[in-house]
């Protein structure tokens, strides 16, 4: 039998293959054409390398970059989608670094599912932050550090789970994101200094 595609051998027919989008940062020089830099406050910059993709803040309080597509594209399913990436932070105190999914960009804490890593104050650790009108965030009990780690967050109709370097470390059931969302990432400084981290692996499928 003579199949049209590698799906076709894998998969009945019947079954419609969901939007998936995978993206390997690094070596470029510059942000791959399908995503945007948004300057929230102050100016950051971003740029890439055989480590991946560096984003930075500006060296204002609170001043804090965010990458996402950058349009009005919004693929992915708030009860059914899925998401990994594999994120960074490198400034070391006083910063977070977010990644998952997000509906829009700016300071407001609508409509995501993120992990979250953050060095500040009584917020060390690391979290999955969710939000429909507004942020809250359940403790994984892992550690804030400065290496690399890859998250998978699952959205569904009842609930967020977010899994952390292969382990299952949060399940959130409340503040759940109602809206089509796109994978984004996000960091924000603290203090007068820039902060950054890097982005190595994005991937985003409805489920």
């Amino acid at each position: 039998m003579t199949y049209g595609s590698f799906y076709e051998i894998t998969n009945p027919l019947t079954t419609v293959t969901g939007t998936r989008f995978v993206e390997w940062f690094g070596g470029q020089g510059q942000i791959p054409d399908r995503w945007k830099r948004h300057d929230v406050a102050g100016s950051g910059n971003a740029w890439a390398d055989q480590w991946g993709l560096h984003i930075e803040t500006g060296s204002g309080s609170s001043n804090n970059t965010q990458l996402d597509f950058g349009n009005d594209a919004r693929h992915f399913n708030p009860v059914g989608a899925k998401t990994i990436g594999i994120i960074r932070k490198i400034t070391a105190e006083n910063v977070f670094i977010d990644g998952g999914f997000k509906d829009g960009y700016g300071d407001d804490n609508n409509q995501m599912s993120f992990c979250h890593i953050e060095e500040y104050s009584s917020l060390d650790g690391i979290y999955l932050m969710t939000g429909a009108s507004s942020s809250s965030s359940t403790n994984t009990g892992v550690a804030e550090d400065e290496h690399f780690h890859q998250y998978e967050i699952e959205l569904t109709a009842s609930n967020n789970n977010m899994k952390l370097d292969g382990t299952l470390v949060a399940t959130k059931t409340d503040n759940l994101p109602t809206t089509k969302t796109q994978p984004a990432f996000k960091i924000l400084t603290r203090t007068s200094a820039a902060a950054s981290g890097i982005i190595q692996y994005c991937e985003a499928w409805n489920t």
